[in-house]
């Protein structure tokens, strides 16, 4: 595993400068704009790391997003993997398909909903354009909910995975889609078979108490295997994960991640070894500004 330090800031000459000396790579987003952009990546396994982030801090970068990259090897060896869709296709009509267990007005006057349980299909503006992806989310639901294309649902089906429920997904002229379906299981993991103490920063619910975690990209979901009861191909954690809209993780099987790669089915989609937590393996230091 190395971690990937990813920089978006101001197109300022000294940057620039500072990034041609040291060949570092980097490209200039709205050149012609009022305001263009200088992007460029450092990894934890660049040389000089330490050296370029102090450099950095002088000239008054802003902070990377830290990501996790894995190896195929790490990858292929995991017993589980969380599964994130990377693109954001999914635009549903009807938000009301969710019964919220808290609800209350902050202090600008703004009613805050929270702790949602859906309870009706959902009715999407409409299918997105047949591509290599795979796997979309939805941006009023964030990472709520993970809708597949229509060849994942044919997979499962196909060889017998366990564990995972597909649900209809209603177009506006009020026909199910042929193309896409919301993945889900009624697997959930219990609390207890996750390991916090990894990076995670809690928020306690000020109406019911439920716990909820804030990660970054870099974040990697430790469990104690003993206590996982069932042996599934899909899993989800409670909505307890994320900033602003609380969400699960999709846990997946080695199986299932074979399949999907066999049928080259991970289009727009990302994954994450779980750490088996009575048996870490923490190989890299993480590193920021």
């Amino acid at each position: 595993m190395r971690y990937r330090y990813y920089f978006c800031d101001k197109c300022e000459s000294e940057l620039v400068d500072f990034l041609n000396k040291n060949n570092i790579s980097y490209k200039v987003s709205g050149e012609d704009s009022f305001l263009p952009l200088v992007i460029f990546n450092l990894w934890s396994t660049t040389e000089n790391l330490n050296y370029y982030f102090e450099e950095l801090q002088k000239m008054n970068v802003n902070s990377p997003i830290m990501i996790a990259e894995f190896s195929a090897s790490e990858l292929s060896n995991a017993k589980l993997l969380v599964m994130t869709p990377k693109k954001q296709c999914i635009d549903i009509l009807n938000d009301d398909a969710y019964e919220y267990t808290c609800k209350w007005t902050n202090s600008s006057g703004e009613i805050i909903s929270k702790h949602e349980e859906q309870k009706e299909l959902f009715v999407i503006k409409k299918e997105p354009s047949s591509n290599s992806q795979t796997a979309f989310w939805a941006e009023s639901t964030g990472f709520s909910e993970i809708f597949t294309d229509y060849r994942v649902y044919e997979l499962a089906n196909s060889n017998s995975l366990t564990g995972i429920d597909f649900k209809n997904v209603i177009l506006k002229n009020r026909d199910f889609s042929k193309h896409i379906y919301q993945m889900s299981s009624k697997n959930k993991l219990n609390n207890q078979c996750i390991v916090f103490g990894y990076g995670e920063k809690r928020q306690v619910c000020e109406i019911c108490g439920k716990e909820q975690y804030f990660i970054d990209n870099a974040y990697q979901l430790h469990l104690d295997f003993d206590k996982i009861q069932t042996h599934s191909d899909l899993y989800v954690t409670e909505r307890i994960f994320g900033e602003g809209i609380a969400y699960p993780l999709y846990i997946i099987s080695q199986r299932f991640y074979q399949l999907l790669k066999k049928h080259k089915l991970v289009g727009g989609v990302t994954f994450s070894p779980i750490v088996e937590a009575n048996n870490p393996t923490e190989t890299n230091q993480r590193t920021a500004l």
